[in-house]
Protein backbone atom coordinates (compact mmCIF):
# COMPACT_ATOMS: atom_id res chain seq x y z
CA UNK A 1 0.00 0.00 0.00
CA UNK A 2 2.77 2.23 0.45
CA UNK A 3 4.44 1.60 -2.44
CA UNK A 4 1.06 2.62 -4.34
CA UNK A 5 0.92 5.77 -2.73
CA UNK A 6 4.43 6.63 -3.11
CA UNK A 7 4.03 6.45 -6.53
CA UNK A 8 1.40 8.38 -6.57
CA UNK A 9 2.69 11.58 -5.12
CA UNK A 10 5.49 10.99 -6.98
CA UNK A 11 3.47 10.97 -10.55
CA UNK A 12 1.80 14.50 -8.39
CA UNK A 13 5.19 16.06 -7.36
CA UNK A 14 6.08 15.80 -11.44
CA UNK A 15 3.23 16.92 -12.72
CA UNK A 16 2.91 20.02 -10.41
CA UNK A 17 6.70 20.63 -10.81
CA UNK A 18 6.34 20.76 -14.47
CA UNK A 19 4.03 23.31 -14.33
CA UNK A 20 6.67 25.80 -12.26
CA UNK A 21 7.40 29.42 -14.30
CA UNK A 22 10.96 28.51 -15.41
CA UNK A 23 13.22 27.76 -17.95
CA UNK A 24 11.50 24.65 -19.58
CA UNK A 25 8.50 25.64 -18.68
CA UNK A 26 8.86 28.48 -21.44
CA UNK A 27 11.10 26.48 -23.52
CA UNK A 28 8.04 23.99 -23.91
CA UNK A 29 5.90 26.54 -24.97
CA UNK A 30 7.60 28.62 -26.87
CA UNK A 31 9.14 25.66 -29.21
CA UNK A 32 5.31 24.38 -29.61
CA UNK A 33 3.97 28.00 -30.22
CA UNK A 34 6.81 28.38 -32.86
CA UNK A 35 7.70 24.71 -34.26
CA UNK A 36 4.33 23.25 -33.37
CA UNK A 37 3.55 20.52 -30.96
CA UNK A 38 5.71 17.64 -31.90
CA UNK A 39 8.87 19.55 -31.23
CA UNK A 40 6.86 21.24 -27.87
CA UNK A 41 6.46 17.08 -26.86
CA UNK A 42 10.27 16.24 -27.80
CA UNK A 43 11.05 19.52 -25.08
CA UNK A 44 8.45 17.47 -22.47
CA UNK A 45 9.82 14.10 -23.42
CA UNK A 46 13.54 15.26 -22.26
CA UNK A 47 12.56 17.48 -19.62
CA UNK A 48 10.32 14.03 -18.08
CA UNK A 49 13.48 12.04 -18.49
CA UNK A 50 15.50 14.41 -16.48
CA UNK A 51 13.25 15.09 -13.70
CA UNK A 52 12.33 11.34 -13.39
CA UNK A 53 16.42 11.19 -13.07
CA UNK A 54 17.28 13.98 -10.72
CA UNK A 55 14.26 12.57 -8.67
CA UNK A 56 15.79 8.75 -8.19
CA UNK A 57 18.74 10.32 -7.50
CA UNK A 58 17.75 12.23 -4.76
CA UNK A 59 15.53 9.62 -2.95
CA UNK A 60 18.65 7.41 -2.99
CA UNK A 61 20.71 9.83 -1.48
CA UNK A 62 23.15 10.42 -4.44
CA UNK A 63 22.61 14.26 -4.72
CA UNK A 64 23.40 15.15 -1.33
CA UNK A 65 26.80 15.93 -2.07
CA UNK A 66 26.42 17.50 -5.15
CA UNK A 67 23.74 19.86 -3.61
CA UNK A 68 26.08 21.22 -1.23
CA UNK A 69 26.28 24.83 -1.13
CA UNK A 70 29.83 24.52 0.16
CA UNK A 71 30.83 22.28 -2.32
CA UNK A 72 31.69 23.03 -6.13
CA UNK A 73 29.71 20.92 -7.88
CA UNK A 74 26.36 23.42 -8.08
CA UNK A 75 29.08 26.00 -9.20
CA UNK A 76 30.46 24.27 -12.11
CA UNK A 77 26.77 22.97 -13.13
CA UNK A 78 25.95 27.03 -13.11
CA UNK A 79 28.85 27.83 -15.50
CA UNK A 80 27.69 24.91 -18.17
CA UNK A 81 23.75 25.60 -17.40
CA UNK A 82 24.48 29.30 -17.73
CA UNK A 83 26.75 29.17 -21.23
CA UNK A 84 24.21 26.74 -22.54
CA UNK A 85 21.01 28.94 -21.60
CA UNK A 86 22.88 31.90 -22.74
CA UNK A 87 23.74 30.34 -25.79
CA UNK A 88 20.21 28.89 -26.43
CA UNK A 89 19.29 32.73 -26.05
CA UNK A 90 21.36 35.13 -28.54
CA UNK A 91 20.52 31.95 -31.23
CA UNK A 92 16.68 32.39 -29.99
CA UNK A 93 17.12 36.17 -31.54
CA UNK A 94 17.82 34.77 -34.93
CA UNK A 95 14.26 33.40 -35.35
CA UNK A 96 12.40 36.03 -37.66
CA UNK A 97 9.10 35.75 -39.97
CA UNK A 98 9.40 34.73 -43.98
CA UNK A 99 7.04 33.46 -46.48
CA UNK A 100 4.00 33.19 -44.08
CA UNK A 101 5.29 31.14 -41.73
CA UNK A 102 7.87 31.50 -39.20
CA UNK A 103 10.87 30.61 -39.78
CA UNK A 104 13.12 29.99 -36.61
CA UNK A 105 16.61 27.88 -36.00
CA UNK A 106 15.01 25.42 -33.41
CA UNK A 107 12.32 24.10 -35.76
CA UNK A 108 15.18 22.84 -38.58
CA UNK A 109 16.11 20.00 -36.04
CA UNK A 110 15.10 16.15 -35.47
CA UNK A 111 12.39 15.09 -33.02
CA UNK A 112 15.78 13.61 -31.64
CA UNK A 113 18.14 16.56 -31.38
CA UNK A 114 15.49 18.53 -29.98
CA UNK A 115 14.79 15.90 -27.31
CA UNK A 116 18.79 15.25 -26.44
CA UNK A 117 19.22 19.57 -26.10
CA UNK A 118 16.36 19.31 -23.80
CA UNK A 119 17.73 16.35 -21.44
CA UNK A 120 21.16 18.61 -21.45
CA UNK A 121 19.60 21.56 -20.59
CA UNK A 122 17.35 20.00 -17.95
CA UNK A 123 20.55 18.22 -16.51
CA UNK A 124 23.19 21.33 -16.35
CA UNK A 125 20.32 23.35 -14.38
CA UNK A 126 21.57 24.01 -11.04
CA UNK A 127 18.02 24.99 -9.93
CA UNK A 128 16.75 21.54 -10.76
CA UNK A 129 19.33 19.45 -8.45
CA UNK A 130 18.14 21.68 -5.75
CA UNK A 131 14.69 21.65 -6.16
CA UNK A 132 14.83 17.76 -6.18
CA UNK A 133 16.73 17.16 -2.80
CA UNK A 134 14.52 20.16 -1.37
CA UNK A 135 11.20 18.13 -2.53
CA UNK A 136 12.64 14.84 -1.21
CA UNK A 137 13.65 15.78 1.89
CA UNK A 138 10.62 17.52 2.22
CA UNK A 139 7.88 14.82 1.35
CA UNK A 140 10.09 11.90 1.86
CA UNK A 141 12.71 12.89 5.13
CA UNK A 142 12.71 9.40 6.44
CA UNK A 143 13.52 7.54 3.48
CA UNK A 144 15.82 9.79 1.87
CA UNK A 145 19.10 7.38 1.48
CA UNK A 146 16.85 4.76 3.05
CA UNK A 147 14.63 3.51 -0.02
CA UNK A 148 15.32 0.57 -1.81
CA UNK A 149 16.85 1.17 -5.55
CA UNK A 150 13.85 -0.58 -7.02
CA UNK A 151 11.52 2.09 -5.20
CA UNK A 152 13.31 5.07 -6.14
CA UNK A 153 13.07 3.88 -9.96
CA UNK A 154 9.30 3.66 -9.54
CA UNK A 155 9.42 6.74 -7.75
CA UNK A 156 11.50 8.73 -11.05
CA UNK A 157 9.10 6.78 -13.71
CA UNK A 158 6.51 8.12 -11.58
CA UNK A 159 7.92 11.97 -11.71
CA UNK A 160 8.61 11.66 -15.47
CA UNK A 161 5.24 10.85 -16.10
CA UNK A 162 3.71 13.32 -14.58
CA UNK A 163 6.21 15.85 -15.71
CA UNK A 164 5.20 14.41 -19.34
CA UNK A 165 1.99 14.71 -18.26
CA UNK A 166 2.05 18.64 -17.86
CA UNK A 167 4.43 19.29 -20.00
CA UNK A 168 2.96 17.44 -22.74
CA UNK A 169 -0.55 19.73 -22.06
CA UNK A 170 1.47 23.02 -22.06
CA UNK A 171 2.94 21.87 -25.49
CA UNK A 172 -0.74 21.19 -27.22
CA UNK A 173 -1.74 24.28 -25.65
CA UNK A 174 0.90 26.40 -27.22
CA UNK A 175 0.91 25.00 -30.60
CA UNK A 176 -2.93 25.62 -30.61
CA UNK A 177 -1.95 29.10 -29.58
CA UNK A 178 0.79 29.52 -31.79
CA UNK A 179 -1.52 28.68 -34.74
CA UNK A 180 -3.87 31.59 -34.28
CA UNK A 181 -1.33 34.38 -33.27
CA UNK A 182 -0.18 36.99 -35.66
CA UNK A 183 3.54 36.47 -36.96
CA UNK A 184 4.80 39.40 -35.61
CA UNK A 185 3.56 38.52 -32.42
CA UNK A 186 5.18 35.18 -32.75
CA UNK A 187 8.11 36.89 -33.43
CA UNK A 188 7.84 38.98 -30.83
CA UNK A 189 7.29 36.01 -28.31
CA UNK A 190 10.26 34.36 -29.58
CA UNK A 191 12.56 37.42 -29.02
CA UNK A 192 10.98 37.62 -25.09
CA UNK A 193 11.54 33.82 -24.54
CA UNK A 194 15.28 34.65 -25.94
CA UNK A 195 15.45 37.91 -23.40
CA UNK A 196 14.41 35.89 -20.45
CA UNK A 197 17.06 33.06 -21.28
CA UNK A 198 19.71 35.55 -21.86
CA UNK A 199 19.03 37.13 -18.15
CA UNK A 200 18.78 33.91 -16.54
CA UNK A 201 21.80 32.42 -18.08
CA UNK A 202 23.65 35.67 -16.90
CA UNK A 203 23.17 35.50 -13.55
CA UNK A 204 23.76 31.49 -13.40
CA UNK A 205 27.02 32.88 -14.85
CA UNK A 206 27.31 35.59 -12.37
CA UNK A 207 27.01 33.09 -9.94
CA UNK A 208 29.82 30.82 -10.85
CA UNK A 209 32.43 33.74 -11.00
CA UNK A 210 31.29 34.96 -7.87
CA UNK A 211 32.37 31.99 -6.18
CA UNK A 212 35.94 31.40 -7.76
CA UNK A 213 36.08 35.37 -6.17
CA UNK A 214 35.31 34.07 -3.27
CA UNK A 215 37.03 30.87 -3.14
CA UNK A 216 40.76 32.83 -4.15
CA UNK A 217 40.45 36.16 -2.04
CA UNK A 218 38.13 35.46 0.85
Amino acid sequence: MYEFSFVVKSFFIGAASALAFGPIFILTFNRAALCGFKLGLATAAGAALADGFFFSLSLVGVLSAVSSPDGPWLHILSLFGGAGLLALGLYGFYGRVRDERVQHFECVYSFLIVFLKTVAITVFNPAGILFFVVICLRFFPGYVGHLSKWLAFQGGVAVAGGSMFSLSFVSYLASRLGAKLSHRMLALFSHAVAAFFCMFGLYLLFDFFRYIVYARFF
